[in-house]
Parts: C-alpha cells; structure tokens; sequence
C-alpha cells in the first residue's frame, strides 16, 4: 500500500459525492477531509476555492481514475443539449482533452464525444500520448526567478527581525511595547525560515498520482543558506528576548 494523498479537491463535500459513490463501488480506499492552508500556498500568495479533500492510495490512482472515466464515458450521452460544451469550437475542445486535469471526466468525455461527430477522431492511444505530455509539462518546476523572489522575501523578513532585535528602541517598540515589539523580532527570522523550508521541500501531486519537487533542485539547494541564515538569527533573536526578560 502506497502514501494516502490527495486526489481531488472539493468546494462542497456535495460535490464529491459523486466520486465518493464510485470509489465506493470499486473498492477503493479514500479519506474525505477538510483542507488546512499550508505554507507553500500562503506564502505563495495561492487563495484557494476548495475547502476538502478526497484522499486515496497513491498506487490506486490509475485505477481510480480510469473507473471514473469508464462511468462518465457512459453517462455522458445522458447530458442535456444545451450543455455549455454543445457551443465550444474544435479548438476549445482540444484543449480539454490536452489538460484533462483542469476539467472534470464528464466534461473530458464529452468532448471527444463531440469531436468525434465533428469528424475529429482521437484514439486511446493518442490520448494516453497527450496525458503524457501533460504530466510532463506539469512536472516541470517553478522557475528560479519565482523561487529567488520567495527567498529575497525571506531574507527581507530575517533582516528586519534582527534589527528590530538589536535596535529596542525603535518607534515600533514605543507604540506597540517592548514584549510586542520582541515578538515582531522573532516574528521576521520565522517567517525566513518557513520561506526556507518551503522552498527546500514543497512538492506536488501529478495527476497519475507521482509526486515532484514544486522547485528546482538550483532553489533547493540555494535554500539551505536562507534556512541556516534564518535559523541563526531566530535563535539569536529568542535568546537577547531571555536574556532581556533576566535583567
């Protein structure tokens, strides 16, 4: 058994019913849970619309998403005329079976469906090429410049908490109060080490269920140095904050 991890995510649990139904009915394990914000996201700026997620074995991706297909490639022709995919062009079509990932399986079936009795003809193999294709552009990591902004951040944010730890006496510290002021302090160092951390070991999940690295191996490795840098200075920051409270 593989590393339960996420498989789709859900506005509503009403709209993962659904799946949950078919999972059911081919025996597959899954966990139902509502999501928590993790750090990558956050820190990322990433405001997400979906607030659960439906968890399965890693090594049961394949099967689940081939049994789901299986129900929507039956279920499509059930569909109403006036469904909004009826007045896509040929190319808006394509680009559904080029990112099955950003559509649903009914919405994937129904344009073949549709192209097909346009003249348009894709067989399983091609498709299976195009998923590959897809799986391969989605492996790719973000760029450096995207990761080099996030540690600039980082650094930013560690600098101005060692010199608020060195310079109590700052217009921050009169307003707020020095046991306020000392928490922004910790604060700043923190948040370069979380940036640090995130950078070093976010990943993502492809949708044949493998797991990358969201950042080149580059800002992975360039990321120890903000960590390292950052950690120094939480420490430092929380020993002047004993040593202080002691005198």
């Amino acid at each position: 058994m593989g590393d339960i991890i996420t498989y789709k995510k859900f506005a509503t649990p009403w709209e993962a019913e659904p799946v949950i139904k078919v999972l059911k009915e081919n025996f597959i394990y899954y966990e139902f849970i509502k999501s928590t914000p993790i750090a990558d996201s956050i820190i990322a700026g990433q405001v997400s619309d979906y607030s659960y997620e439906l968890l399965i074995d890693q090594d049961q991706f394949e099967q689940a998403n081939q049994v789901l297909q299986d129900v929507a490639d039956t279920e499509v022709g059930q569909l109403a005329e006036d469904y909004y995919l009826f007045s896509f062009s040929n190319k808006e079509l394509k680009e559904i079976l080029a990112k099955p990932d950003e559509w649903g399986e009914y919405d994937y079936s129904l344009a073949r469906k549709i192209l097909e009795e346009r003249g348009i003809w894709s067989t399983d193999q091609q498709l299976e090429e195009i998923k590959a294709v897809r799986n391969k552009e989605l492996a790719k990591p973000e760029s450096d410049s995207t990761s080099g902004n996030l540690m600039i951040t980082g650094y930013v944010f560690s600098v101005v908490g060692l010199l608020l730890t060195l310079i109590p006496t700052t217009y921050l510290f009169a307003i707020v109060g020095t046991s306020t002021g000392y928490l922004f302090s910790i604060a700043g160092p923190f948040l370069g080490l979380t940036i640090g951390l995130t950078i070093m070991n976010s990943t993502k999940i492809l949708p044949d269920g493998k797991r990358v690295y969201t950042y080149t191996q580059k800002s992975r490795k360039d990321s120890r140095v903000l960590v390292v840098v950052a950690l120094i200075l939480l420490v430092f920051a929380v020993a002047v904050k004993i040593i202080n409270n002691r005198v």
